[in-house]
């Protein structure tokens, strides 16, 4: 089939679109469908530059439009308005980095890597790439860092990234993926960065990253993820950061981050946190809980509870560091708002503005009985109160002094 062929087709299907009486729906998936046939029969027919083996390779590679550098084995082609790729290009076999950034690549031709087996480093940032061919990448079997943000995919194949078993670092930020195949980064068994920030994701399935045992940064922020199955997050054994600031989520399942160590931010359209979410994170080192709109009330009582248990455990630690026995200043060279999460209330009533972390059972409860699990029986909130300021005071005698 040739790309005439698919243009007249695709014209045929415009026409029978224009006159059919289908609902808006349907019009706009047969328009789609439409759109990703014509790109990957323009993928097929797509001129492909020729890779060279000759001694004189780099020297046949500077005669073409993209730059070449032997001294760092580099191509750079950014910046070029490149619609397809130069036919007149010479690409030496030995390249180990490529930059095709900041151009207007709409696809990749088919088998385009599989002689490029010698990239470290390939950029395809900045494009208009919408579709990418079945194991486009395949081949590049030593490749560490694959640039994808700042274009229009809106779906990968699930072979998509298969054989990158050396990838440390993929960006996928700014682009229009609405779901993750969960055998996507099933391959990428060496990665330790992975960006989707800012696309359409609106959930996130069990073991879609299972595999990735060495991710430690994870952006999932400015998305439209408004639900996370419990299982999401299975595997991340190593994982140090995750962003998840700027999506739709009010709720999120106990045991979810139970495999994380250290989380740097949390900034949802939270209002509360299910009591229990963070017991099995003792290795915790930075949480950032701002920007939330905090409905301060018996439900918050948890995780109050657990920002004044672990204020209380740094400062054991610190006077363990001492030496000496005594308890250092902590308002000396430490940020306050490192053991408040940054944790405002929005309400209610006059317990707006307030940091959670400083209001006591008394207050956020205001007379009602324990409503949380695991009081059983129920403790009145008078005695409870009197548990809590018994347990904390040094670290309630902080907060008053500091805050």
């Amino acid at each position: 089939m040739t790309l005439a062929y698919c243009r007249c087709l695709s014209l045929s299907l415009m026409m029978i679109m224009s006159v059919a009486r289908a609902d808006e729906t349907y019009l706009e998936e047969l328009e789609a469908r439409v759109s990703s046939l014509e790109r990957r029969m323009r993928a097929i027919e797509l001129p492909v530059w020729q890779i060279s083996q000759a001694e004189s390779k780099w020297d046949l590679c500077a005669r073409g439009p993209c730059k070449c550098r032997i001294e760092t084995s580099s191509l750079s082609c950014w910046k070029l308005g490149l619609a397809d790729l130069p036919a007149a290009q010479v690409v030496p076999d030995n390249v180990l980095k490529l930059d095709l950034s900041s151009n207007k690549l709409r696809t990749l031709p088919e088998g385009l890597f599989s002689s490029s087996s010698s990239l470290v480093l390939l950029d395809l940032s900045s494009n208009r790439l919408g579709i990418l061919p079945s194991k486009i990448f395949h081949g590049l079997c030593i490749l560490e860092e694959l640039l994808l943000g700042h274009n229009q995919l809106n779906d990968l194949p699930a072979d998509c990234f298969s054989g990158l078993k050396k990838l440390h670092r993929l960006t996928l930020d700014e682009n229009r993926l609405d779901d993750l195949d969960r055998e996507l980064f099933s391959s990428l068994e060496s990665l330790i960065e992975l960006n989707l920030r800012d696309n359409r994701l609106q959930s996130l399935q069990n073991g879609v990253f299972e595999s990735l045992n060495n991710l430690k940064t994870l952006d999932l922020s400015k998305n439209k993820i408004t639900y996370i199955n419990a299982g999401a997050f299975r595997g991340l054994s190593s994982l140090i950061q995750l962003e998840l600031g700027n999506n739709r989520l009010r709720r999120l399942t106990r045991g979810l981050f139970e495999p994380l160590t250290s989380l740097e931010r949390l900034g949802n359209r939270l209002s509360h946190l299910p009591k229990g979410l963070f017991d099995e994170n003792s290795d915790l080192l930075q949480l950032r809980l701002g920007r939330n709109p905090w409905h301060c009330d018996c439900a918050s009582s948890y995780l109050a509870l657990w920002l004044r248990r672990r204020y209380r455990l740094r400062l054991v630690e610190a006077e363990s560091r001492s030496g000496n026995g005594t308890t250092p200043a902590f308002g000396a060279g430490t940020n306050h708002l490192d053991f408040t999460a940054g944790l405002v209330c929005r309400g209610p009533g006059t317990l707006g503005g307030q940091l959670l972390v400083k209001l006591s059972y008394r207050l956020l409860c205001d007379g009602e009985w324990a409503s949380m699990k695991g009081f059983a029986p129920r403790i009145p909130v008078e005695f409870a109160d009197e548990m809590m300021l018994d347990e904390h005071e040094q670290v309630m005698a902080f907060f008053s002094h500091y805050l």
